[in-house]
């Protein structure tokens, strides 16, 4: 569970270019702010000590201003009052005083909240607060966002593999009020994430994704037979320095079966046992290659997707749906998969030059067959016979041409 900024909102952020505002305030919100649950920071007395000098002058009057300074007043009594430890619950009082946030990114241009398309403060504000919660990453993970999920690939400390999927939709609509047509959309929601996990080794999930790629016919995108070249541009991958990921090892053998699983396929039954990601405790997850999309389905009893057309060893078994990807996440698994790949780095390097060698000559093996036919075939002799006159200005046999140069 955790509070995720959705669609509706995340996009008015964008577009306000507010993002980057909050990027500039990333030392205080994120490394001060959101780390050590607090509402203090360096500079935050002078700001507190303002925001009191305006709410308690007896001569300001009631407008939006003393409206927000309220609120900040208030946060930092219910955190100095109730003491928040746990991250959660300090999330959830930033957003019910959610002017806080909203103030230090933008100071007084948050009441020109039209300016940024937002139809009032509050939305703003709350905006605002759910992007800075949701958005904050960690070290060793990748996000990225695409339609309506915002998927996550990181790596615990011991080098084992975490993929999480959020549904981040949100509905957007326009309501007739007193003041006219108003935007209703959906700001911030505590979205339960879904995904899988493989215990001690990435290769499974790695030839999953170029498996994907291939049902796909993407075996020759850039990030895979350039993945140096993207894996330098995304900074470069991070090893894992814990014991496990030493003295692992894998022979050319295990490497080439685990290339050789195939996946399962819509309307394809699999004669063979299909590749699977395993994680601590045995839980498997099957990649599943269906309507374009790769699929990732862990086995329940309590689940609705049977299998019983696309195998005969799980005909009995239940299925749900934890990963949906579509076609353009592709580069993003690609690349977050390179960068933490682990444990051991070299496998990674052993099924790259292993697949990009088995699509190496696709098509200049075509090529080569077409244009350089067997010693004893004549150029007067052929199956095809052309559509014009170049017939007759064949020479000798085609390969002939070192043995016998036309002159």
């Amino acid at each position: 569970m955790g509070i995720e900024c959705l669609n509706p909102a995340y996009e008015k952020i964008k577009a306000g270019e507010i993002n980057k505002r909050i990027s500039d305030k990333n030392e205080i919100i994120y490394n001060n702010i959101l780390l050590y649950k607090s509402p203090y920071f360096e500079g935050s007395e002078n700001m507190f000590n303002n925001i009191r000098g305006f709410y308690f002058n007896k001569d300001r009057g009631i407008s939006e201003k003393s409206k927000v300074f309220e609120g900040i007043i208030k946060l930092e009594r219910d955190i100095d009052e109730k003491n928040y430890f746990s991250p959660t619950d300090f999330e959830k009082v930033l957003l019910e005083h959610p002017y806080f946030l909203s103030y230090i990114i933008l100071g007084d241009e948050m009441f020109d909240y039209k300016k940024f398309n937002f139809p009032s403060l509050r939305s703003l504000s709350e905006s605002i607060t759910s992007f800075c919660i949701g958005e904050r990453s960690f070290s060793d993970e990748y996000i990225w966002r695409f339609n309506n999920f915002k998927n996550r690939i990181s790596r615990n400390t011991h080098g084992d593999l975490f993929v999480g999927q959020y549904n981040i939709s949100g509905k957007s609509s326009l309501e007739n009020t007193l003041f006219g047509n108003e935007e209703i959309f959906d700001i911030s929601s505590d979205v339960r994430g879904v995904g899988i996990s493989a215990y001690q080794d990435w290769s499974s999930f790695l030839v999953g994704s170029l498996k994907y790629a291939e049902c796909l016919g993407k075996e020759k995108m850039r990030e895979i037979t350039g993945w140096k070249e993207v894996l330098e541009e995304a900074g470069g991958g991070i090893g894992n320095n814990s014991a496990e990921a030493f003295g692992m090892g894998s022979s050319d053998y295990e490497l080439k079966f685990l290339m050789d699983a195939p996946i399962f396929q819509e309307n394809i039954k699999l004669e063979r046992y299909p590749l699977y990601v395993c994680s601590q405790g045995l839980t498997c997850s099957y990649p599943y290659f269906k309507g374009g999309k790769l699929l990732y389905l862990i086995e329940d009893e309590r689940g609705e997707i049977l299998m019983e057309n696309l195998s005969n060893v799980y005909k009995d078994k239940k299925f749900y749906e934890a990963l949906e990807y579509s076609e353009e996440d592709l580069p993003d698994i690609l690349t977050a998969t390179y960068k933490y790949f682990a444990r051991d780095r070299s496998r990674m390097h052993k099924i790259m030059e292993l697949f990009n060698e088995s699509h190496k000559w696709t098509y200049s093996n075509t090529a080569f067959i077409l244009l350089t036919p067997d010693e004893e075939d004549s150029s007067f002799i052929i199956f095809n016979f052309p559509n014009s006159q170049v017939f007759f200005t064949w020479g000798p046999a085609q390969i002939s041409f070192e043995q016998f140069p036309i002159v």
